[in-house]
């Protein structure tokens, strides 16, 4: 096993990894930020509260697509370190064999118990994703419906 590849795995899985932790904290503190200014608008600035979710609904889009290029660095981190443990023993073995393999269905688990909608991708992109609609959604509330009246 080559020590100097094998040190650069650990330090490079950690920093994706924190990658993926910040673009969903990043999510979280633009919601609330989001929820606070229309709070505030709605006191001093009525016909232009539909403005704030308008600029911020790309924003969970744009961190998922962020995330969806994360998360191909950080699983194949995950292969490299698992092809550098002697006899499939260790952490990222271990990560490897719990990780969802591609040819599981989506809502019937496999043969160990795995589902495909369980996994932290897929929660992290229904979070984004989901996100970004409410937003719109509220946009087209605040903007047609609500000030219209």
């Amino acid at each position: 096993m080559n020590e100097k590849v094998s040190e650069a795995v650990g330090p490079n899985y950690r920093y994706f990894l924190g990658w993926r932790h910040a673009a969903f904290g990043a999510n979280i503190i633009v919601l609330w930020g989001t929820a606070s200014l229309i709070i505030a608008a709605f006191k001093d600035a009525l016909p232009l509260v539909w403005i704030i979710p308008l600029l911020a609904c790309p924003i969970g889009l744009l961190l998922w697509i962020a995330d969806k290029r994360t998360r191909q660095i950080y699983r194949k981190l995950v292969k490299a370190g698992k092809d550098l443990e002697p006899g499939g023993i260790g952490p990222y073995s271990e990560l490897e064999r719990i990780s969802i393999p591609r040819n599981v269905n989506w809502f019937c688990p496999d043969e160990e118990g795995r589902c495909k909608l369980i996994s932290q991708s897929t929660v992290l992109t229904l979070f984004f994703l989901r996100s970004s609609v409410v937003l719109f959604l509220l946009y087209i509330y605040l903007k047609f419906v609500m000030l219209a009246t």
